[in-house]
């Protein structure tokens, strides 16, 4: 083997980076020879070597992590926290379901089958949407929040600052527009509500009060008295349709196709970030992991009293509405129809 001086080595810039399988005994002084080395070339391999190892160990401590989650998971069940602000969210489903139960009563009554329609009801009893949200500010109910995506090429290759910012983005979005427009929409949600149900429940006493003292006892007179509490039953019967009328368009207007889906919207946001995180976690470094989960943590602090209060706003729909439901039952099932026909034919022989 031929052996080279040091000053040798530095006039040539020999090379000695090579893969393993060109070179033998044979070749390597010729190899040597003609390959020149280059320092800021072997600076440039350590540098790379030194980042594929800071890599792999990074990716072994989240491996760690995602393993030691997973046991901790399995411990407790996968029992979803009650306290977190998603789960919150989702007790709203049966809340929902309770309203539109409320609005799927139906009952024939007197109307069209004894008694004929009085018009002049309805200018009383029916008002609809407009009526409730009427110089109400904010009662548009436009959803104007966007669901974040996982943009990959946007993410740069994942890691480092175009991560850290995207995620930025979503939370400035967010604490701002997003939280102002649910923020708007629950303030007029109660303010129409709180109208709302203050007129129906005078509505529903005004039709209550139809049956009074003298009314009741024209009705007890045999035979006769069929007349006028057919004349009560129909009158009522009318109010009360009305106002069920009025009642689902509350619950249409304002409630299914207006700050249920900013709420859901807002609170959806806040789970596919969480979810765009557990995707985009092993790419990140354990600084940038803190620094996002704190955004996520942030965004459900900034949440929690909105949803808390969406959530009181639906439960106290859902029992007022369920109390309208109840009260148009019973009335429009009030007198039995075919025991008042025969009523009716009776008074007509005698007479």
């Amino acid at each position: 083997m031929k052996i080279y001086s040091i000053n040798s080595l530095l006039k040539n810039n020999i090379n000695f980076s090579a893969r393993p399988e060109q070179l033998n005994n044979d070749n390597i002084e010729e190899y040597l020879r003609k390959n020149r080395v280059s320092l800021s070339q072997t600076s440039n391999d350590l540098l790379v070597i030194n980042d594929r190892a800071n890599k792999e160990k990074s990716g072994l401590i989240h491996l760690k992590r995602a393993i030691n989650e997973q046991k901790e998971l399995k411990k407790l069940g996968n029992i979803e926290n009650p306290f977190d602000i998603i789960t919150q969210f989702e007790s709203t489903d049966s809340l929902i379901q309770r309203i539109f139960a409320s609005q799927k009563i139906e009952s024939s009554g007197l109307i069209g089958n004894i008694a004929d329609e009085d018009c002049s009801l309805k200018a009383v009893y029916r008002k609809g949407s407009n009526f409730y949200s009427d110089g109400v500010r904010n009662s548009t109910f436009t959803n104007k929040i966007q669901i974040p995506e996982l943009d990959i090429q946007a993410i740069g290759g994942f890691g480092g600052n175009e991560s850290t910012k995207l995620f930025e983005e979503i939370f400035t979005t967010f604490m701002s527009d997003d939280t102002q427009l649910l923020s708007q929409s629950l303030n007029a949600s109660y303010k129409i509500k709180n109208k709302y149900f203050k007129f129906v429940n005078m509505q529903l006493n005004e039709i209550n009060e139809m049956y009074s003292l003298p009314q009741k006892i024209q009705e007890r007179a045999p035979i006769i008295g069929v007349v006028p509490k057919v004349q009560r039953v129909s009158k009522q019967q009318q109010a009360i349709k009305y106002v069920y009328a009025d009642y689902n368009d509350y619950c249409n207007t304002f409630i299914h196709k207006g700050i249920h889906p900013i709420a859901s919207s807002y609170v959806k946001k806040i789970k596919q970030t969480q979810n765009n995180m557990n995707l985009i976690e092993p790419y990140l470094s354990n600084r940038d992991c803190v620094y996002v989960n704190k955004i996520i943590t942030e965004m459900k602090k900034i949440a929690s009293p909105l949803v808390e209060d969406y959530i009181k706003l639906l439960s106290s729909v859902a029992n007022n509405g369920e109390i309208i439901a109840k009260s148009y039952k019973s009335i429009t099932g009030n007198g039995n129809i075919s025991s008042i026909m025969k009523l009716l034919k009776t008074a007509f022989l005698i007479s």
